[in-house]
């Protein structure tokens, strides 16, 4: 895995937003973006309970693995949501991140 100097990563995470606003230009409304990545949240909670109470044990580590995979595939899809969603607020997905900072630097 390639690892990123940090104002290189805010650069590729800028440019991921870009890409993924240039491909879903249609799915602009805020309240359609919202439910689409609450939606996937609770598929990755579904996934983590299943493993979490043992639904893939005993079944071989490809099954397992197939639910971890689902997982990581769905907080790939998480974070498209919340690019599009910052685009409707005019925000770039750096924004995004360094505001959480700013956040957690206020809470702790």
């Amino acid at each position: 895995m390639e690892q990123y100097q940090e104002g290189e990563a805010m650069s590729v995470l800028n440019d991921y937003q870009k890409k993924q606003n240039d491909i879903y230009q249609e799915h602009k409304s805020i309240e359609y973006l919202v439910l689409m990545l609450t939606s996937r949240v609770g598929m990755i909670a579904r996934e983590a309970a299943f493993i979490t109470r043992g639904d893939y044990e005993g079944k071989g580590a490809h099954i397992h693995q197939a639910a971890v995979d689902g997982i990581i595939s769905e907080c790939a899809t998480v974070v498209r949501y919340v690019s599009l969603i910052a685009t409707v607020f005019e925000k770039k997905m750096s924004d995004v991140l360094e505001y959480s900072e700013s956040r957690k630097q206020h809470t702790l």
